[in-house]
């Protein structure tokens, strides 16, 4: 019987602590039980640390396309004075990382942008940060490079941004696939 009251007391205070995260931070349901979790299991809300994934980034990158491919993009890295191969910023709207990377075919730049943009949403996740990103490849215009551009965010303002760009991105893409309709069938059948 104690048993159970004791597991009815953990579930009450469960949701009462979700509702408190929840009206503080102005997160929904699933971000408010994160925190929750993670504080009592450990191993999450650590703060943000650019330098730690960098490193990590460049780990992957050097598994994707080799030493020898990595090699020489340190050598190019070392020669840039604005910043180097893995560059984090914010553009006034939302933080970004921009990741100045070659790729030999379709498949690599599919593997780089898949396994990267993994790494950057495990790492948010585990900072408490929401882990929904806005993902684009560009040209870096100063050595001509493929550049793999993240945006994330770490206010519920950059969140609230970051949502409208994804909407926007998902209207894009539906109207560019949408079906053509032809107005004019009718009347080519009536002639």
């Amino acid at each position: 019987m104690s048993l159970i009251l004791v597991l009815l007391a953990s579930i009450g205070i469960f949701y009462i602590a979700r509702e408190i995260i929840k009206s503080c931070r102005e997160c929904d349901d699933k971000e408010a039980e994160k925190i929750i979790f993670s504080y009592f299991f450990g191993g999450k809300n650590k703060s943000f640390n650019s330098d730690e994934l960098g490193r990590k980034l460049e780990q992957n990158i050097s598994q994707i396309i080799g030493d020898q491919s990595y090699m020489k993009h340190c050598n190019l890295a070392r020669t840039l004075d604005n910043h180097g191969l893995i560059f984090f910023g914010e553009n006034g709207k939302l933080p970004y990382i921009e990741i100045s990377v070659d790729y030999k075919d379709a498949n690599e730049k599919q593997r780089l942008e898949s396994i990267l943009t993994n790494k950057v949403k495990n790492y948010l996740e585990i900072c408490g940060l929401p882990n929904d990103i806005l993902v684009h490849w560009e040209k870096r215009r100063d050595i001509e490079f493929p550049m793999l551009k993240i945006e994330y965010t770490k206010t519920k303002e950059q969140k609230d941004i970051l949502d409208r760009c994804l909407a926007v991105k998902q209207r894009n893409i539906l109207a560019q696939y949408a079906a053509v309709i032809d107005d004019t069938e009718e009347e080519d059948l009536n002639e």
